[in-house]
């Protein structure tokens, strides 16, 4: 989806994937870590069951915990198709509800572009349910985006995405409105699943 009028200096491009997080096209796997839920579980789980248990072993061995705002930054390796693996702490997974998810997501960008990445899919642990929280997710986003200075292109991919059309729908809207009064331009588009070429996912949101 686009939104008519001047061309801003901030874009927030939306992918919209029908695969899981560990087949997600982005250079960073951004991994929301809550420090209380072990072991991990949802897409974060299905990353680390993919990197046999190595987030794992760092989170046992308290190298990172998931304190709120901590960053670990850890090469991908050859089974997922990122460059490299963002952990981000989230805290306690108790407190990921309404503006939590917010909080979290406006946190993470300065870490984003800190390491020079505007191109991330995000792996959601379990205590996220993007049904609920899209709102809140791309509200962060945007926030985040919104707040830094000078021009700025974020791409981030969503996984699991034909799982919750009906709640992207809502908040792509919702947040389309905020992203117009902040100068920052929204797109949203399916991407296509390089592990399944044969299946067409490209085009607008619609």
């Amino acid at each position: 989806m686009r939104r008519a009028g001047p061309q801003p200096r901030k874009v927030l491009e939306l992918g919209l994937f029908r695969g899981p997080a560990i087949r997600a096209p982005a250079a960073t796997l951004m991994l929301l870590v809550p420090r209380d839920e072990r072991p991990l579980r949802g897409d974060a789980g299905r990353v680390d069951w993919r990197l046999c248990g190595r987030i794992s072993e760092l989170l046992l061995s308290e190298f990172t915990r998931g304190d709120f705002g901590e960053a670990t930054l850890l090469p991908a390796g050859p089974l997922l198709p990122a460059e490299r693996i963002l952990l981000f702490g989230v805290g306690d997974a108790r407190a990921l509800q309404s503006h939590g998810v917010w909080r979290c997501l406006r946190a993470a960008v300065p870490r984003l572009l800190a390491i020079g990445t505007r191109d991330l899919s995000i792996a959601f642990p379990e205590s996220i349910d993007l049904a609920r929280h899209a709102s809140s997710a791309l509200g962060g986003l945007l926030e985040g985006i919104s707040a830094e200075h000078g021009s700025l292109r974020m791409r981030a991919v969503l996984p699991n995405a034909d799982q919750h059309t009906a709640a992207l729908r809502h908040a792509t809207n919702e947040v389309a409105r905020a992203a117009s009064r902040s100068g920052v331009l929204l797109e949203v588009e399916w991407i296509r699943d390089p592990a399944d070429p044969g299946v067409s996912a490209e085009g607008p949101f619609a």
